[in-house]
């Protein structure tokens, strides 16, 4: 008797395999089992090879891939029953909107991560209604819900101050360029030799190997971009303190001889060391030293930039030496000085 295979689509085949590591995620490894027999018959192989291969009976692996022709993937979830599923009515739903919204320990959970198998736990326990997790994650996608990484927020940051910074004191800066004045934003950054790792395209289950020494020698880079012209100027120091910030300072008041100049920068100690304002009572006149909010990096022009040049010269980059690894960073500094244009995108939000 000749087998039969089931078909998929190459997206349907990539849904089932991302069905079959959620499954496995949230430790319901015998849908996960199902799953996989599905995916191995799409791959042209019989039920007594995918028997074989995941150690389960014959007759059961039958079974799956009859009850998945006949009803489709949800007829492999445990404790499927044919029909449509027991509904919320509108204010459970909005109930429901409210919890996920407060957090899983506001809940009473321990963990402060949502996870599809919690929430399932949740419309159990507040509506006596049963949801699979792999239904809950359509639930969830439909009510507005999706995946997500956290993006940090300093702790310490004053939504006061901050408010006051994006509503009126940068839009007056910004006016700045209607005196014919310069609007710079500096900033500093530490690089490391040891390679920063981001995530980038490789083969499925071949995950990039990136050699490391764990060399810690680091490269102390002073930048500055002039938002509206725009151009780039960086510095090297051997320290972040007063002394190596002077110099960066008298290397910007040379490039802008006459021009009158705002120079938005973080709250850093060195920042208001002795030196600087030493400095200021030479060039005071026309530099003008404006304070960001405390806590604040996402207002700093240069902070995107930074992540540039980490893309460029340090993400998944392997230096055998110090001095290869500080020639390519210069590189990458010089290359965005000469040519600007590069990084317009990143100043974008700050016009």
């Amino acid at each position: 008797m000749r087998p039969r295979f089931i078909h998929l689509s190459p997206k349907k085949a990539q849904e089932f395999s991302a069905l079959k590591r959620e499954a496995e995620r949230d430790g319901a490894h015998r849908v996960a089992r199902r799953l996989h027999a599905v995916l191995l018959n799409h791959q042209q192989h019989t039920s007594g090879e995918i028997a074989r291969l995941l150690e389960a009976p014959r007759s059961k692996v039958s079974l799956w891939l009859q009850k998945f022709q006949t009803d489709g993937w949800k007829a492999l979830l445990e404790g499927h029953r044919p029909g449509r599923p027991q509904e919320l009515n509108a204010a459970e739903w909005a109930q429901l909107d409210d919890i996920i919204d407060s957090g899983p320990v506001a809940y009473g959970f321990a963990s402060s991560v949502w996870t599809s198998p919690m929430i399932a736990q949740v419309i159990a326990e507040e509506f006596a209604v049963h949801y699979h997790p792999g239904h809950v994650r359509k639930v969830l996608k439909a009510m507005g819900f999706f995946v997500q990484r956290p993006r940090r927020q300093l702790a310490k940051a004053d939504p006061v101050e901050q408010d006051r910074w994006q509503r009126y004191t940068y839009p007056r800066l910004k006016k700045t360029a209607d005196r014919q004045a310069a609007l710079l934003f500096a900033d500093e950054a530490s690089f490391r030799q040891d390679p920063s790792l981001y995530q980038t395209w490789a083969r499925r289950e071949q995950q990039p190997l990136i050699p490391t020494t764990g060399q810690r020698n680091t490269r102390k880079i002073f930048g500055a971009v002039d938002l509206y012209r725009p151009k780039f100027y960086y510095g090297l120091g051997e320290v972040f303190e007063g002394q190596s910030y002077t110099a960066f300072l008298d290397g910007l008041a040379q490039r802008d001889c006459r021009q009158e100049v705002f120079l938005i920068q973080d709250n850093a100690a060195y920042h208001r060391a002795p030196e600087v304002r030493e400095w200021l009572t030479c060039y005071g006149h026309r530099f003008h030293l404006c304070p960001l909010p405390k806590y604040s990096p996402e207002f700093n022009a240069v902070e995107p930039l930074w992540h540039y040049v980490r893309m460029q010269a340090t993400h998944n980059r392997y230096y055998a030496t110090e001095s290869e690894f500080a020639t390519s960073l210069e590189g990458t500094l010089r290359r965005i000085a000469r040519q600007p244009s590069q990084i317009q995108g990143y100043l974008n939000p700050f016009l």
